[in-house]
């Protein structure tokens, strides 16, 4: 019995878990889509209307815009924490109760995240870029280890890292699939062709940055095209809160065991 024998083991019981969950949890795939019909509606009639006419006040609703995000974040997590537990159905008042859920935790992150990109404005696009690409490999459980850790700024991002120092192979290889089905929905979505905004969301929809919580965005847009549009968009939020599910699921095992006990593990399952 090897590692990758192992891992692929590890990856199925994953795989079937969070398909298991799928359906106890359709209400936080609606919250997706209502987490982007606030922050469009925001966006559009107050922030930008706005910003345009005052700076000063345009800050302040960013400010206020960012406390919005990280609440609707921390309430999708909070959803998703039910549905990989798997001990019920997510519901309709979940989600008024999940209010302020992993505010704290999530809004830590994201202005330390925030801050650093700040700093480094100032300097050439590719230096950005490559903070953003090393943040996300390095810190990518952070949505996991949100609520299953229950960690908080510095001390999350630290574990974070630790975490992905010794279980990179298992993690990454994960999400190559993923990454290969987003790129194939961004050429498509791009019609031949990637934007920047939506090459940058697919870099940031699975780690620090909480991209999920927009995945609903380009759903939408898929769906203005018609019927095909409507079912490209619905498969796209499928798969974004499947693969969530399936990270839930995976972050647990990797996290509570070292690889060399998951290969014993492994061997014992197959003797028996």
């Amino acid at each position: 019995m090897t590692p990758v024998t192992a891992a692929l083991q590890i990856y199925a019981e994953s795989a079937r878990e969070a398909l298991k969950g799928l359906p106890r949890s359709a209400w936080a795939i609606i919250w997706l889509v209502l987490a982007h019909i606030i922050i469009d509606v925001f966006e559009r009639y107050v922030l930008i209307p706005v910003a345009s006419h005052n700076a000063g006040n345009g800050f302040l609703l960013g400010f206020v815009h960012f406390i919005i995000e990280c609440t609707l974040i921390g309430i999708y997590l909070r959803l998703v924490e039910i549905g990989v537990a798997g001990r019920r159905r997510v519901s309709f008042s979940d989600i008024s109760e999940s209010i302020g859920s992993y505010y704290s935790p999530v809004a830590s992150v994201l202005f330390i995240l925030f801050i650093v990109s700040w700093v480094l404005l100032p300097t050439p696009g590719p230096l950005r870029m490559a903070f953003m690409v090393v943040s996300t490999l390095v810190f990518n459980p952070m949505p996991e280890q949100v609520y299953q850790d229950n960690a908080y700024g510095m001390d999350l991002l630290q574990s974070g890292a630790k975490f992905m120092q010794n279980n990179w192979p298992e993690w990454l290889a994960a999400h190559a699939i993923a990454a290969f089905i987003l790129v194939f929905f961004g050429i498509s979505y791009g019609r031949g062709g990637m934007s920047f905004a939506l090459g940058e969301w697919m870099l940031e929809i699975f780690g620090p940055y909480c991209g999920f919580i927009g995945a609903a965005r380009f759903s939408f847009f898929e769906a203005s095209r018609g019927t095909g549009g409507i079912i490209a968009g619905a498969a796209l939020l499928l798969f974004v809160h499947t693969f969530m599910l399936f990270r839930g699921h995976l972050y647990s095992r990797l996290s509570k065991s070292s690889r060399r006990s998951r290969v014993w593990q492994a061997r014992m399952r197959g003797d028996n």
